[in-house]
């Protein structure tokens, strides 16, 4: 039975994305093939086990296919409505299954005569097989019978990924020891073995959670077709690099943040037909979704070419609303003023509908992201389109870190959020250093730096400190803003274990979590996000400068 569950699963999420590409390529016998070949092994397994109503379903699916098939009639749109409302239903069955080992004794008469209905209305065919629509990218599982994955229990792979990170730290505890005055040869030996080999099973470990974010893409294609129906709207959804590999933990974690980007620019962005045509566009609007690896981090890229993001219009509704006030909005930059579309209760749409108007959605991307550790940068052009672009580390588990130091604690810094350090000597510092409206600015290049002061911010010391020392300054990236955090002194980089924070501590802003250093000592790790915005660095609402 569980064989039974896993497979036609994946046979019933086979079907749907299929008959998706169908309805663009209503044609094609490649794909008419495939979707057969699952429905027909969805029926035999269930005629095996005894479970006929599924089973007729099926039956009746494969009899609308074969005139599909013979060319006696094409797939339209509400043919493909039908057998998508087919998987629904086998989606469901199999949930009940699962549940109670037993068919759901549902009545399914209502979708046999559309299945019924849509294959008496068959007319002969003569159209040549359609060329693919340019910028589909089929999503669909091997086709040649030999899957390359390994299903792995999630809880098995938890657990190993807890002892790996009880393995680094024992490594780094013996490369401490080792770096001691007199370690005997042994101890170095026996170091450098530990360290090859935890490295190399890191890196197994690692990949064995990651998975590509077209896991998380294959639910897409449907829902862009149900929102533009619902909009009166024709929208074509584009997958670029749906093979790039992320955490699983953060796949899952950004199926919310991109299903509220999807229905934005359906239901805000790419405009109806007729509004395209008089603005010289063509009548369907193009959804890009796209995922690349840079700088160690993973970049997920939401793009439309519908009517871009009216700046005024934002600033309008932001001080109505009483979010902004008018002298705020009227100081704010353009970029400033976007971001105003991810703070709570922001909506431009007049009435409040199934899809916007409540102020939810973008407030849940932003705090969706910032959660796993990510940014959210959104550009736009009015008139052209606009371009959300999300950050995410590619794994929460095990990251590098740049140590710090302040009043004797250790601080741990992921490295992703770190542009540079600088180091002003006492005379630099008194120069390039100043007090601006009670707060610390660094003249770095030709540009104000607004700092942060580590010690100020933690409650163990002074708002300005003596330069008398000179200044260490970390150089921090958060979102779209880059400020200093002036910390007494840095130590080297380091591969740190993350541990969540305690429930009662989680609401502490300016931590991410905990780690256990080389030496057995915790260090809590700072949060680059949360420090910025406690300052106003980077504020919920932005102001300007």
């Amino acid at each position: 039975m569980r064989e039974f569950l896993l497979e036609s699963r994946e046979h019933v999420q086979s079907v749907e994305a299929t008959v998706l590409e169908l309805e663009a390529q209503p044609g094609s016998q490649a794909l008419l093939a495939q979707l057969f070949r699952s429905l027909h092994t969805v029926k035999g397994t269930c005629g095996f086990l005894g479970f006929t109503r599924l089973e007729g379903l099926m039956h009746a699916a494969e009899e609308l296919l074969g005139l599909a098939r013979d060319k006696r009639l094409t797939l339209d749109r509400e043919r493909v409505s039908t057998l998508l409302a087919l998987a629904d239903v086998a989606r469901g069955a199999l949930e009940h299954i699962e549940a109670t080992g037993m068919e759901p004794a549902a009545d399914h008469s209502a979708l046999h005569a559309r299945l019924a209905g849509a294959a008496a209305a068959s007319v002969p065919l003569e159209a040549p097989e359609a060329p693919p629509v340019p910028g589909i990218l089929p999503w669909r599982g091997s086709s040649t019978g030999v899957d390359s994955k390994l299903r792995v229990d999630v809880a098995l792979l938890d657990r190993l990924m807890n002892l790996m990170g009880e393995l680094v730290l024992a490594r780094n505890r013996i490369l401490q020891c080792a770096a001691g005055p007199t370690p005997g040869a042994d101890l170095v030996t026996a170091s450098q073995r530990l360290d090859v080999v935890t490295t190399q099973v890191q890196q197994v470990v690692m990949k064995t959670r990651l998975q590509s974010v077209g896991q998380v893409w294959n639910r897409f294609p449907r829902l862009v077709r149900e929102l533009a129906l619902g909009c009166g709207k024709q929208v074509r959804l584009v997958l670029q690099g749906a093979d790039t590999e992320l955490d699983k933990t953060l796949v899952e974690a950004l199926h919310d943040p991109l299903t509220h980007l999807l229905r934005n620019a359906v239901d805000h962005g790419v405009e109806t037909p007729e509004q395209r045509v008089q603005r010289g566009k063509p009548p369907m609007g193009c959804v890009t979704l796209s995922a690349s690896h840079e700088g160690g981090l993973v970049h997920l890229g939401m793009s439309d070419d519908g009517a871009g993001i009216d700046v005024q219009r934002v600033r309008q509704v932001a001080v109505q609303r009483g979010l902004v006030t008018a002298d705020q909005s009227a100081r704010m930059s353009d970029l400033e003023a976007r971001m105003l579309i991810f703070m709570p209760g922001f909506s431009t749409a007049e009435r409040v509908t199934s899809l916007s108007g409540r102020g939810v959605g973008m407030d849940v991307v932003r705090t969706q992201v910032e959660r796993i550790g990510g940014t959210v940068e959104v550009h736009s052009r009015q008139g052209q389109g606009t371009t959300f672009t999300l950050k995410i580390p590619l794994t929460l588990a095990i990251i590098p870190a740049l140590l710090v130091t302040c009043r004797g604690d250790r601080y741990a810094l992921p490295q992703a959020s770190l542009r540079e350090v600088v180091w002003l000597e006492p005379d630099q510092a008194r120069r390039d250093i100043t007090r601006l409206q009670d707060a610390s600015v660094l003249r770095l290049r030709g540009e104000l730096l607004p700092l942060v002061v580590l010690a100020s911010e933690l409650g163990v010391g002074p708002a300005a400190p003596k330069l008398d020392e000179g200044a260490t300054i970390v150089v921090l990236q958060a979102g779209e803003r880059t400020f200093g955090l002036w910390v007494d002194a840095i130590h080297d980089t380091e591969e740190i274990v993350v541990k969540p924070l305690w429930k009662h501590l989680k609401g502490l802003a300016c931590y991410a979590g905990a780690t256990v250093l080389g030496d057995g000592r915790v260090a809590l790790i700072l949060d680059a996000m949360g420090l910025g915005r406690r300052v106003g660095a980077v504020s919920e609402a932005p102001t300007h400068v």
